[in-house]
């Protein structure tokens, strides 16, 4: 029915009885404003089986293109190595989502601080483990880490993003895990 995808989502929790408050989060007033509409509008069992079908539809496709069941919640971090695990992960499923083609390293290196004193790399992960106590999805962080540092940075990545920060004039701090210098 032309919802937003916040839409969905709200309309989606409000359908079910059982649900008394929704916390959502907002970062401007017109979000605020959709979200007092949507909240003013839902009820339980408001939902169509139309809508339902449509929303099990699209559900199922993006589990389907998810490899890391990560939700960014960030119970796993932070990380004593500095690794940003809920962004490894989303670039991982933005890999599987958008496919391979495209710029996909870049988008990597720039999400993940590239440009930065100590980016937030996979490659950073020494597998302490302490992260994946604190999953709730029940995550093995280090397994998955470790795919993501192969999938996202090979020896091209590893020497442009070298290049780029020597060009760029960043200096790179000493990594306090293994006594080498980061790329």
């Amino acid at each position: 029915p032309g919802w937003t995808p916040a839409e969905w989502a709200l309309r989606w929790i409000w359908d079910h009885p059982e649900v008394t408050v929704v916390l959502s989060g907002m970062s401007d007033e017109a979000q605020l404003e959709e979200n007092l509409r949507i909240a003013g509008d839902a009820m339980p069992h408001a939902m169509t089986a139309d809508d339902q079908a449509v929303f099990g539809q699209v559900r199922d496709l993006l589990l389907a293109k998810t490899r890391v069941p990560c939700t960014a919640c960030g119970y796993c971090m932070p990380c004593p190595y500095g690794v940003d695990i809920p962004g490894c992960f989303s670039n991982l499923n933005d890999l599987e989502l958008m496919g391979k083609g495209g710029n996909r390293h870049f988008k990597y290196a720039q999400s993940l601080g590239a440009f930065s004193q100590r980016p937030g790399f996979a490659s950073r992960c020494t597998a302490c483990g302490r992260c994946e106590p604190k999953c709730p999805q029940r995550i093995e962080i280090v397994k998955e880490l470790r795919q993501v540092a192969r999938e996202m940075e090979g020896p091209l990545f590893r020497m442009g993003v070298g290049t780029a920060r020597f060009f760029l004039g960043i200096r790179s701090k000493t990594d306090d895990r293994k006594g080498r210098k980061e790329p």
